[in-house]
């Protein structure tokens, strides 16, 4: 179990397995596409993929895009957000991060990369817009909307995360602890092997704070 204090009087943890696909933000109802990213299409390099337990399958993805922007141009990384679109799974997105330019120039090039797809994302999902840039969730996001080709994943002995903190109310300055555990869901055992586990509370407000990382016993505790 880790210890930790609260910061507000309501705490409520977010418990990720480490290996599991990073929190990046989403273009906002206030952002509009930008003009001048024009992209032309995205291939994935298979259409459907068997992934069992803690392992993870790398899929290639081709973007081919243009940026109609005037002068000099440092070269591009494109981000490719697949969104859940059938099937019912804890992940409700993927992104292939950070394509680089494999052909052509900034202008009219070609960027790759790969889709790291794990058991989670049982079901199907689709490319639904492709952002240029850094992924980190404070920046704000240049993005072009694109329906792309989708992604038929099959999950098997999928993972499953549980966190529970100790006591359940915990009064602000208090001490407490949390307690998780991981389990495979089709033999309600765990996977017998140590998992790294990443913690973090979070306010109200959705602030991120107080991040732990560690790695559970292989009877999957921590």
């Amino acid at each position: 179990m880790t210890k930790w204090t609260a910061l507000v009087g309501t705490v409520s943890m977010a418990a990720v397995l480490l290996t599991a696909p990073s929190a990046v933000a989403a273009p906002s109802a206030a952002q509009t596409p930008d003009p001048d990213l024009i992209i032309k299409s995205v291939t994935l390099g298979r259409s459907t993929v068997l992934v069992s337990g803690l392992n993870r399958v790398a899929v290639g993805v081709t973007v081919k895009a243009e940026y109609r922007v005037d002068g000099p141009q440092d070269p591009l990384q494109l981000n490719v957000y697949l969104k859940r679109t059938g099937g019912v799974g804890p992940l409700g997105y993927m992104v292939a991060r950070y394509l680089e330019l494999t052909a052509g120039t900034v202008r009219d090039g070609t960027y790759t990369g790969t889709l790291s797809v794990p058991s989670t994302a049982n079901g199907t999902f689709t490319v639904e817009w492709v952002m240029r840039g850094n992924l980190h969730i404070d920046m704000p996001q240049s993005y072009a909307l694109f329906a792309g080709p989708s992604i038929a994943v099959t999950g098997v002995h999928v993972p499953k995360l549980v966190a529970q903190v100790i006591p359940r109310v915990v009064p602000f300055g208090s001490p407490y602890q949390v307690k998780t555990a991981i389990y495979d869901t089709a033999t309600g055992k765990p996977y017998g092997t140590k998992i790294p586990v990443g913690l973090a509370a979070d306010d109200i407000l959705c602030h991120l704070s107080a991040i732990h990382s560690g790695r559970t016993t292989t009877a999957g505790i921590l």
